[in-house]
């Protein structure tokens, strides 16, 4: 197809469908589908293809790119001198610090004008023979999408598996590379891109979507063997949890997680387990014999439990990392993240629990690589409002800390309390900022603009519908805005899960409520300000057919002559582009539009 750059936006004709919602035979609408069922009608229902093949919609965003390239042609400079101002901020040639595992220590590098990870190691005592495990720039090439998720050397360091996605979908093929000849090949295809190798070289583990997408069937599979005869160890037939797999730290337990209601570690003799059991909803550490997991009748009791981490209301444990010797507690306290060294005393019977000391009183902390699991020493990354993101390593014996390398410069209840039914919350109090902002003469909504993506992009949309007289433009990155059709359907991907995040519009008591926020449903004959909303063709988490329908339903109802632009990446999914080169040019296109509608440019 030729696309004519035309100044005249695309229109989509319209062909209403009505849609249902409630309880419909033969499909999982909840727990609680409402009886009869509610119908509302949808103009452009059919914009929805999941195959992405379908040609006529695809010439409509192929049209939708040439209107809003013909649109923004005037900001080509502008957009050039962004990008190369975002991209002098960028280190291009960088290299992480190196974490020591077996006779090696592993690292990933950059290049200047290089898109992608380069992924190397070296001897642990000869720092100057590098050999490179994988260059992802090599990998990308003759691919507009290159999405490499899992990278992992096998337990004799003599493989590498890893695991590629080209097509932006989040589903990935696993290959194996023989380090010692360079040779490779496919292993798996098919899978959410999580990789853990067995205790040997010969078998690995991963994990497998239903047409949902969702993660919810563990293999195993034997290198070398079609993956044919895999061998399916478990699957997860509740649609509103996932199922995940992977190793504890010491490498002697295969563990599955469904759902965040618990998470298993193994450390010697016993298994630490960080649950909300009993109410708590913060979570606490405990700490059970292996021995009586591994006996099926006292595994069904929990008196063997005892306290490693007792609950308190004012700490979130989040998770756990074990090494030979002690444990780290990773968690939140005093509205700050932290880290407890734990272990227990010289005759291994109570425990004792360490807060790590911070320099500053207000940072926060983050996760750094720990290979090793026979280890005096744990890495994590530290940053605070006037220092830069470091490395720091705390070695357990000599209780010290050292900086590893720093980056050169050139609050949870608020969340639960706007959930389900309280939703609203989340767009009065951003539209209750905006009026602060301009009744302290900050601003005006002649010089405000907004911006949010994927659920951001549901709060923009809403505030858009609520009070879209507060801004002059707004950003909307692949936004999540058809929430009553997203959420009733449970063969869209991320639909079961998310049931428990925003509620279920199949359901009587959220069918209302959902319904008075959903931004695609209420969008109306009034002025809204211009608009830029971006997504993705093969995007899996936020289908391109929502911000499609979004932007012509805004343009067929919308009372002014302001811009409603859209620009469809075809070839990437959720996250943009996987080359980080475009995205500072994507990003560099956002801002030239803001800048454009602020007037900043006029002289």
């Amino acid at each position: 197809m030729t696309v004519t750059v035309s100044l005249t936006p695309p229109v989509l004709e319209k062909r209403p469908k009505m849609v249902p919602y409630g309880k419909v035979p033969g499909e999982n609408r909840g727990e609680q589908p409402m009886e009869p069922i509610i119908y509302l009608e949808d103009p452009y229902y059919y914009v929805r293809d999941d195959s992405r093949s379908n040609t006529e919609i695809l010439d409509h965003l192929k049209a939708e790119n040439a209107y809003t390239k013909a649109a923004l042609s005037h900001l080509d400079g502008l957009q050039d001198e962004l990008y190369k101002e975002l991209l002098s901020h960028v280190q291009e040639t960088d290299q992480m610090v190196p974490y020591p595992h077996g006779n090696f220590v592993y690292y990933t590098r950059t290049e200047e004008g290089k898109a992608y990870h380069i992924h190397c190691r070296q001897p642990r005592h000869d720092v100057g023979a590098e050999e490179i495990l994988l260059d992802v720039n090599k990998l990308a090439e003759g691919h507009a999408h290159c999405g490499v998720r899992s990278v992992e050397v096998s337990p004799d360091h003599k493989l590498l598996a890893y695991s590629v996605d080209l097509m932006a979908y989040e589903t990935y093929d696993i290959y194996i590379k023989d380090l010692t000849t360079n040779t490779i090949s496919k292993a798996v295809e098919g899978c959410n891109g999580t990789i853990v190798w067995g205790r040997d070289t010969e078998t690995l583990f991963y994990v497998t979507q239903d047409a949902a997408h969702r993660s919810h069937k563990v293999w195993s599979h034997l290198l070398g063997a079609p993956q044919s005869d895999d061998t399916s160890l478990f699957t997860e037939d509740d649609e509103m949890f996932y199922a995940d797999v992977f190793k504890t730290s010491s490498g002697r337990s295969l563990l599955r997680t469904l759902g965040v209601q618990y998470t298993v570690e193994h450390w010697q003799n016993e298994l630490l387990i960080s649950t909300n059991r009993d109410g708590d909803v913060n979570f606490k550490l405990m700490s059970v014999p292996l021995h009586i997991v591994l006996d099926k009748q006292k595994a069904a009791h929990n008196s063997q439990w005892t306290s490693v981490f007792a609950y308190d209301p004012t700490v979130k444990v989040e998770s756990v990392i074990c090494f030979e010797s002690f444990i780290v507690l990773k968690g939140r306290q005093d509205g700050l993240t932290q880290r407890w060294i734990c272990g227990k005393d010289t005759n291994n019977s109570t425990w004792h629990k360490t807060r790590l000391p911070m320099p500053e009183a207000i940072y926060s902390l983050g996760t750094a690589k720990n290979a090793e699991y026979a280890t005096t020493k744990y890495r994590y990354t530290y940053s605070s409002l006037t220092t830069p993101l470091q490395t720091v390593e705390y070695d357990f014996i000599s209780n010290k800390t050292v900086i590893l390398k720093e980056t050169p410069v050139p609050h949870y209840d608020r969340y639960e309390a706007a959930k389900y039914l309280t939703k609203m919350t989340t767009f009065t109090d951003f539209i209750a900022c905006a009026e602060h902002l301009v009744a302290t003469k900050v601003t005006s909504p002649s010089h405000m603009t907004c911006e949010g993506g994927s659920a951001g992009g549901l709060l923009v949309g809403a505030v858009l519908n609520m009070r879209p007289d507060l801004f002059t433009a707004v950003v909307a990155g692949v936004p999540f805005v058809d929430v009553m059709n997203s959420m009733s359907d449970a063969t869209i991907p991320l639909t079961t899960i998310e049931w428990a995040e925003w509620g279920n519009p199949n359901e009587l008591k959220y069918f209302a409520y959902m319904l008075q926020y959903s931004p695609y449903d209420n969008v109306k004959a009034q002025a809204y300000p211009n608009l830029l909303v971006t997504g993705g063709l093969f995007d899996p988490r936020v289908a391109y057919w929502e911000p499609t329908k979004w932007v012509a339903k805004l343009r067929d109802l919308k009372t002014d002559n302001n811009q409603v632009l859209l620009k469809m990446n075809l070839d990437a999914g959720h996250f943009s582009a996987s080359d980080r080169y475009h995205v500072l040019k994507e990003k560099a296109v956002r801002l030239s539009f803001v800048l454009d509608q602020l007037k900043c440019l006029e002289k």
